[in-house]
């Protein structure tokens, strides 16, 4: 059961969560991510997430390429200069969490 990550876009994102590596990218960018969903699923809320040194969190709102359907208000985490966690925030829970190519 997870702790505040109630939803996820796909099943690739929640896959590295729980440990599994994507052979689509490197280990560090695997461990990398894994890290970000951990301590995502483990703060208590938006503005633990934020005081997170080096999530640089932000706040947008538009369409996300290659992201069809996905809310047009949102959060991201950075991972790296190239990939984003991207996430909703509702009543202190985290939704339609994804792990993605933000470039």
């Amino acid at each position: 059961m997870y702790k505040k990550i109630y939803s996820f876009w796909n099943k690739e994102t929640e896959d590295i969560l729980n440990g599994y590596a994507n052979p689509k990218y490197n280990y560090e960018l695997n461990k990398k991510a894994n890290h970000k969903l951990v301590r995502l699923n483990n703060s208590p809320s938006i503005k633990a997430v934020g005081s997170i040194r080096g999530n640089r969190l932000e706040k947008k709102t538009g369409k996300i390429k290659g992201l069809s359907g996905y809310p047009n208000k949102f959060y991201t985490i950075w991972v790296d200069a190239q990939f984003r966690i991207i996430f909703t925030y509702k009543k202190g829970c985290f939704y339609d969490v994804v792990f993605w190519d933000y470039h």
